[in-house]
């Protein structure tokens, strides 16, 4: 099995915890550049985006996807409900996919040169968008108070801690999603797979 993204990636880095939790034996490959234009980078994946899960003879797109397919072949059990239907379950994962996209989109806006993005009512709107999105998430108590491990607590860690990386926002109205993500990050899953802190790559403005 190989798994392909970034050590940046939130969307990969959910792949890599959930593989380490149920300890399925995977190489991951590291793309390099995510802004590359070269799909072969990108093992083929027309959308030029990571992860991708290379599973025998089986290629996989999408986070979601790639996470249903190792648990339907290598768990016997949907121990983190990965492939929980309940309407709030799947709710609370399409708020965290939709506050990454957009924290992506901000972020490639700036790396792409644009100035003053937030002139563009578009660039306004995907602001919102995880502003809203956070806010939303920071009021779920059961999610949140959950005692075991879930997929959702995965990608909620994942995603803050990106966000934490690349500072586009003040975080502070969201102690509860920090809160999960100390609790989690004990862990040696997450520990390993932590994006590495540095000054340097952290240079991007506060969205107040």
């Amino acid at each position: 099995m190989r798994l392909y993204g970034t050590p940046l990636s939130h969307f990969t880095r959910k792949i890599r915890i959930l593989l380490l939790e149920l300890e399925v034996h995977f190489e991951f490959v590291d793309i390099g550049n995510v802004g590359d234009n070269n799909i072969e980078v990108f093992s083929g994946n027309p959308l030029m985006r990571v992860p991708i899960l290379e599973d025998n003879h089986c290629k996989l797109f999408e986070s979601d996807n790639i996470a249903r397919h190792i648990v339907k072949n290598y768990a016997s059990e949907d121990q983190f409900g990965v492939c929980n239907c309940d309407p709030q379950v799947l709710n609370i994962l399409a708020v965290i996919s939709g506050v990454m996209e957009a924290e992506v989109r901000l972020i490639l806006a700036e790396r792409g040169g644009m100035k003053d993005i937030y002139q563009h009512h578009f660039f306004q709107k995907t602001r919102d968008v995880a502003i809203n999105g956070l806010e939303w998430l920071a009021r779920q108590d059961k999610f949140i108070n959950k005692q075991d491990l879930c997929y959702g607590h995965i990608a909620s860690v994942c995603m803050w801690d990106h966000l934490s990386h690349y500072n586009l926002f003040d975080l502070t109205p969201y102690a509860p999603l920090k809160q999960l993500s100390e609790k989690w990050n004990k862990k040696s899953s997450f520990m390993t797979t932590r994006p590495k802190f540095t000054n340097e790559k952290n240079r991007a403005s506060k969205i107040r």
